[in-house]
């Protein structure tokens, strides 16, 4: 008696989990059933002083990475509950033992998706902005953690500071909104075209001298 008690309990917390995750994951993806909906959100800017640490350690980490290409976007970004996925195809290998050229797989990050904030929705990028179908993009990724989503393999960025290790062939332009304090979140209308997002030109100017520094070790061919 005790043990069907207890497994009606359970039966009805996971009923009702179960409703509440449905309830809250179709609340999160409605948004991006909005036209342009990432012009309705924020994203964050990273501070300067982060910023020039996070550069100067990329240096001398992103060389290590277990995984490094040149691939490109093949479709839009993907925002599922809790997680956003880019699908891209592999179009050079620099560093990979199982990823050929010509493989589609997914990348995302720990730090990829869009999330509720006290003051409205915001988009967290680890400060680099969504790639851009057809554009090429040198990504570092680890080989380990790998999962499977839609038939292809999800690789996660290689995420050894907070910066996401993403840089695009393309040159460019980036405005930076000046930011103090804390809080560094702007609306992500006003940066959408950027590839970058500092909240000062001195983290910005690191972040570009670390782009460069890295394009020129892995060129595209």
């Amino acid at each position: 008696m005790k043990n069907k008690v207890f497994l009606i309990i359970v039966a009805s917390l996971l009923g009702a989990a179960a409703v509440f995750g449905l309830i809250f994951r179709f609340s999160y993806t409605n948004i991006t059933a909005e036209e342009n909906y990432l012009d309705k959100l924020q994203v964050g800017e990273i501070p300067e002083g982060i910023c020039l640490v996070d550069c100067e350690l990329l240096h001398q980490s992103l060389p290590e990475a277990p995984l490094i290409l040149r691939v490109t976007p093949v479709a839009e970004l993907e925002q599922h509950f809790g997680r956003s996925i880019h699908k891209v195809v592999v179009r050079q290998t620099f560093v990979s033992e199982d990823v050929s050229v010509g493989d589609e797989i997914y990348i995302t990050a720990n730090g990829w998706r869009a999330i509720i904030r006290k003051d409205g929705w915001s988009t967290e990028r680890n400060f680099v902005n969504v790639m851009r179908e057809g554009s090429d993009y040198l990504v570092f990724l680890r080989d380990y953690e790998k999962i499977r989503w839609d038939d292809c393999t999800v690789y996660y960025l290689d995420e050894n500071r907070v910066i996401a290790p993403v840089f695009c062939y393309d040159d460019i332009p980036n405005i930076v909104i000046p930011k103090s304090g804390s809080d560094t979140y702007v609306p992500y209308s006003e940066v959408r075209d950027n590839e970058f997002f500092a909240a000062s030109q001195a983290g910005l100017d690191a972040w570009l001298s670390l782009k460069q520094e890295m394009l020129a070790a892995y060129p595209r061919q």
